[in-house]
């Protein structure tokens, strides 16, 4: 296993300054998401004939900030630390997620909302998500 890989890593923050900057784009400079690679990690493992890497990321949403619509190149699990998260994917209902509570993303799967929607307090959550090593992009803008 090959630990911390740099480049998946800042692939990842790459794709969220370029998801910012659609959101400050569409004219909400404020409230912000922030996100901190924790660790990168290629596996060894294989599928559909690519290597993958798992990146463990720690998410924190000001208060009432939120992403538009994406996709992920692979899987994504969440675990919930503090704060209210509202999340859809796909044709699923919205849910509301707490501190505690955990989500989960298939691959490709339109990311409808994920938002905080408490006024005053943060939301903030570790995600993991396992992807093809080889990703151009692992938040992909929905188009509009």
């Amino acid at each position: 296993m090959k630990s911390q890989n740099i480049s998946s890593a800042t692939l990842f923050f790459l794709s969220v300054c370029c998801l910012a900057a659609y959101t400050f784009a569409a004219g909400a400079a404020e409230p912000k998401v922030h996100v901190k690679v924790l660790r990168a990690d290629e596996l060894q493992l294989k599928q559909n004939g690519k290597t993958m890497t798992a990146t463990m990321l720690e998410v924190t949403l000001d208060p009432l900030a939120g992403s538009p619509p994406h996709r992920h190149p692979g899987a994504v699990s969440g675990y919930i630390l503090e704060g209210t998260f509202e999340f859809q994917v796909g044709d699923e209902p919205l849910q509301t997620f707490k501190a505690g509570d955990t989500f989960f993303e298939p691959a490709m799967i339109l990311h409808r909302i994920g938002r905080n929607p408490d006024p005053e307090k943060r939301t903030r959550f570790i995600v993991t998500m396992v992807h093809p090593s080889d990703a151009r992009q692992l938040v992909i803008p929905e188009p509009e």
